[in-house]
């Protein structure tokens, strides 16, 4: 149950029925494990959509009962969206999850889910929190993958240099070529601007290992961001029609979770479109509605005012601005 896309069943619960939420509460404490789970996950996600004061404490309740019993779980997709409707569910969780690590403070779970809780507000404290982690696990490729994440999310409180040394000390400890994927991506799309020889290494070598992975369902989006990096890169040797084709390769193929959750990337057709590009747009931002089906309202409206020759703004922070 753990592997599952818990922002995915979150939203998911936009269509639960008072009636159905009444019945998940009463039933809590006597299902199985895994139900019990995605019981508090549905509830968790109800709770958001109703948005007042007694669904804030319910929010409260459920999240701090996964703290306490699944603390593996990677929160921060959840409270990136979730949490900060509220600063009331945010600080009383911060305050529980903080007295946890503070009692307990090799006690790497609670470190990681304050970290979670802390990512937007506060990436200073994040990144003090991500290198105690390191201190007690230094050959864990999940702190250097964090601070990297954090660089990316935060670029004006951090340099590009900070993130690159942490996805380059992540790939050096990866363990599976898997991983080996996930944090060469990042490593390129973080190192486009500022070192290009890096980004063009480490995109060209992502290609190469997932051809050599027996199962690419779960890094799909790697290939994705692979090509919009060479994309790039093609944009600034001027190479415009190099640039197109890397969009329209980033484009070819289904999108998984990540992607369907978050959408593609944008940035690329953006500067395309400024280029005159607007065919090699339209193309792409229709196949994203094959790729993130859930966004298709958004590209749709893109589409149609690229067509009309009106002016858009493609960014990526208009998921998060989507009516739900």
């Amino acid at each position: 149950m753990v592997d599952r896309n818990w922002l995915e069943c979150i939203l998911d619960s936009r269509t639960t029925s008072e009636s159905d939420a009444e019945a998940l509460e009463a039933a809590l404490g006597s299902r199985s494990p895994d139900e019990e789970l995605y019981s508090r996950v549905r509830l968790i996600g109800y709770c958001w959509f109703q948005n007042d004061r007694e669904s804030d404490h319910k929010r409260i309740e459920h999240t701090s009962w996964l703290i306490d019993h699944h603390p593996e779980i990677d929160l921060r997709p959840y409270t990136s969206i979730f949490l900060l409707a509220s600063d009331v569910v945010l600080d009383s969780l911060l305050s529980k999850v903080e007295a946890k690590r503070k009692a307990v403070p090799t006690n790497t779970d609670i470190l990681r889910r304050e970290i979670d809780l802390r990512y937007l507000q506060d990436p200073t404290t994040c990144d003090e929190l991500i290198g105690h982690g390191i201190s007690l696990e230094p050959e864990n490729s999940f702190w250097y993958r964090r601070r990297g994440e954090l660089c990316r999310d935060h670029p004006g409180k951090f340099s590009p240099s900070h993130g690159i040394d942490a996805y380059s000390k992540a790939c050096l400890r990866s363990t599976t070529l898997l991983e080996r994927v996930n944090y060469a991506s990042e490593l390129a799309r973080l190192s486009v601007s500022c070192q290009p020889s890096v980004a063009a290494t480490n995109a060209h070598q992502v290609l190469v290992d997932i051809s050599n992975l027996e199962d690419e369902s779960r890094v799909l989006h790697a290939r994705h961001y692979a090509h919009i990096v060479l994309g790039h890169l093609s944009l600034q040797a001027g190479d415009v029609p190099r640039a197109v084709e890397c969009l329209r390769l980033a484009s070819s193929q289904n999108g998984d979770a990540a992607m369907r959750t978050y959408g593609p990337d944008l940035e690329l057709a953006a500067q395309l479109v400024e280029r005159g590009q607007r065919s090699a747009v339209v193309d792409y931002l229709t196949e994203c509605i094959r790729i993130s089906p859930g966004l298709a309202p958004m590209f749709r409206e893109w589409v149609r005012k690229i067509e009309s020759g009106i002016a858009v703004n493609l960014t990526t922070k208009a998921v998060y601005d989507l009516p739900i």
